[in-house]
């Protein structure tokens, strides 16, 4: 922190709000600020909190952690640990940052020997592992072919 010495303020590097370096002035130490999700409160006391009242982050004093954003809703937020997120608080995709995996390339002939197994009495859930066609494109084509119900397992024996 950066100390100005004429007034003894004391300016935060991240947001630059001010705080008074005065031990007459106590009151002016209570003011606290998290340095996780920005929220500023003033304490009760001259002793350092536990936890940041908003965020109840133990680490509110530590560093500035940068704000990641969901390319699929546009959420922004700061993530608790260290790690990278798994999904996005928000829309609960796993994709948030954009990685999008692309389903694998099936040939049409991988998809009609899965609609013959199918007919011989298959699930689509083993028709879709045995051929490695995708389990959606079997179901529509199945559907497309007859509109009854679509079996997904295979009927034990």
């Amino acid at each position: 922190m950066k100390q100005e010495e004429p007034d003894r303020i004391i300016k935060c590097p991240f947001c630059g709000r001010s705080f008074c370096d005065d031990p007459a002035a106590a009151v002016c130490m209570t003011d606290r600020m998290c340095m996780v999700c920005g929220y500023t409160w003033r304490s009760r006391g001259n002793s350092i909190p536990r936890r940041c009242p908003s965020c109840r982050s133990t680490e509110w004093n530590i560093s500035l952690r940068e704000k990641v954003s969901c390319q699929m809703c546009g959420h922004e937020w700061v993530p608790r640990g260290g790690t990278r997120p798994y999904m996005c608080p928000r829309c609960k995709s796993t994709s948030w940052n954009g990685v999008v995996e692309k389903p694998k390339p099936f040939r049409d002939e991988d998809l009609q020997r899965a609609v013959v197994m199918y007919s011989q009495g298959m699930g689509c859930v083993d028709v879709a592992k045995e051929t490695g066609v995708p389990l959606e494109a079997i179901i529509l084509k199945i559907i497309s072919i007859n509109n009854g119900p679509v079996r997904m397992r295979t009927p034990k024996r």
